[in-house]
């Protein structure tokens, strides 16, 4: 046992510094789903709707399914 409580370099939220964190890639650069392909299933309504949608805006190629062929018509 390691006399470092962490050693295995996992820093504790309440002892790490945000304002030291230069942050260098916006969010949208992060979560980059270009040339991505995404399956959605009940992505013809609510939650799924809205994920799907999500998806699209990062850009995936997104593909819906729905069990019922209405609700994925636009």
């Amino acid at each position: 046992m390691s006399s470092r409580p962490f050693s295995h370099g996992v820093i504790p939220l309440r002892t790490f510094n945000w304002r030291t964190v230069s942050v260098t890639r916006s969010l949208r650069d992060l979560f980059d789903l270009k040339g991505r392909k995404a399956l959605v299933t009940g992505g013809g309504r609510g939650l799924g709707l809205q994920v799907a949608e999500a998806l699209a805006e990062a850009g995936a190629d997104v593909c819906i399914t729905a069990r019922k062929a209405a609700e994925l018509e636009v």
